[in-house]
């Protein structure tokens, strides 16, 4: 029998963050176009974007794992942090110090090579 809590409160996490995430993303992006910035109108969409399917995530991952979870989650907020990067460069130093934090929430879920796969890619965004 597989105790499904971590999971669930791993899973709630997720979307209370999503749902943090999503709305200040579209204040951004409508922010973005009031002043006439293509940066922060797109940052702010792949914000809203990464929160709507933080949201979705807590639905659609109701059998899996927090391994799963977490793994999943970690690698979206990689995923999000180069699309951000790319839209805006300057951030780029500060969005890789940020994506480290969900491979440290990972920790206890995440098996080592996980791990260090994720903190390469972490780098990476920073370059």
């Amino acid at each position: 029998m597989v105790n499904r809590e971590p999971a669930e409160s791993l899973r709630r996490a997720v979307a209370l963050f999503g749902l943090v995430v999503l709305p200040v993303g579209a204040i951004w992006a409508a922010v973005g176009v009031i002043i006439g910035l293509r940066e922060v109108i797109a940052v702010g969409l792949v914000a809203a974007v990464f929160g709507a399917w933080l949201v979705v995530e807590r639905v659609t991952s109701k059998h899996r794992s927090a391994r799963s979870i977490a793994t999943r989650v970690a690698l979206m907020t990689q995923f999000t942090a180069l699309f951000a990067v790319t839209a805006e460069p300057a951030i780029a130093m500060p969005l890789a110090m940020g994506s480290l934090i969900p491979v440290v929430m990972a920790l206890a879920y995440v098996e080592r090579r996980t791990l260090t796969s994720l903190m390469v890619v972490s780098a990476i965004v920073g370059m």
